[in-house]
């Protein structure tokens, strides 16, 4: 829990500062052009998977998949500051499942929203100002609401116990990714990250005080906005790159 609050603490400090010495409003109310560009929506999609006092194939990523993961999908505004840094606010819905078939077995749904700071390593080091791939790492905090099913065998009998939270409950999380441009406004990506959450009823068993986790690996695809006002207007430098003039 301290070192991924850390990180999170660190890249979002970071984040911040960029932000302000970027100066991308004025105090007298004046929107500057930067406030509305270099924005992006970005679907995801892939797997959530189970960590916790019932999981077993924690090194087998072809079991983990199978046995302890269900499909899950997002969707993320990102906001670019700078040439490097952003940051964004991101919705997710998935579950995973796990726990003894024969004995014991659960399956969770859950519901999460969050907000990250990103770092693009790549462009912080290189001296070309638009890799095509970008290499980076991110750090968040969010909530999230789950629904938990657990099914037992006692004596013959199939027992079924529901956790349904009531509130939402904290989860901090940290990861890393790669995406590369395939157009100008156009790019695809895979995330890996892992989460951890605050409660430690995710698979309806509590044990041993330790808190669940879960991890999330998607891929997806991205629209770059470069003004959020006019998200459809043509680029006119980009007509005069190619001898062309539009027409009106």
């Amino acid at each position: 829990m301290k070192k991924i609050t850390l990180v999170s603490a660190f890249v979002l400090l970071t984040v911040s500062y960029t932000a302000s010495s970027a100066e991308t409003c004025k105090w007298a109310g004046e929107i500057k052009p930067g406030l509305k560009n270099n924005w992006s929506v970005s679907l995801q999609f892939g797997y959530a998977s189970y960590f916790g006092d019932l999981s077993i194939y924690d090194e087998d990523p072809v079991n983990k998949l199978r046995f302890e993961s269900k499909l899950s999908s997002g969707l993320r505004i990102h906001k670019t500051l700078g040439s490097a840094f952003g940051v964004a606010a991101q919705l997710y819905y998935g579950g995973f499942k796990g726990g003894e078939s024969n004995r014991f077995h659960f399956e969770t749904d859950l519901f999460e929203y969050s907000v990250r700071g990103q770092v693009d390593f790549i462009k912080l080091l290189s001296s070309k100002h638009s890799p095509a791939t970008g290499l980076y790492g991110f750090a968040g905090i969010g909530q999230f609401i789950f629904k938990t099913t657990g099914h037992q065998m006692m004596e013959g009998e199939n027992l079924t116990r529901i956790q349904n939270t009531g509130v939402p409950e904290f989860v901090y999380f940290t990861g890393g990714g790669i995406d590369y441009r395939l157009t100008r406004h156009f790019k695809i990506n895979a995330e890996l990250s892992i989460r951890q959450a605050q409660n430690d009823n995710l698979d309806n068993i509590i044990k041993g005080g330790d808190l669940d986790y879960y991890s999330l690996f998607t891929v997806g695809f991205s629209w770059t906005i470069n003004n959020v006002l006019s998200p459809f207007t043509p680029n006119n430098q980009a007509y005069k790159d190619l001898g062309l003039t539009r027409r009106r």
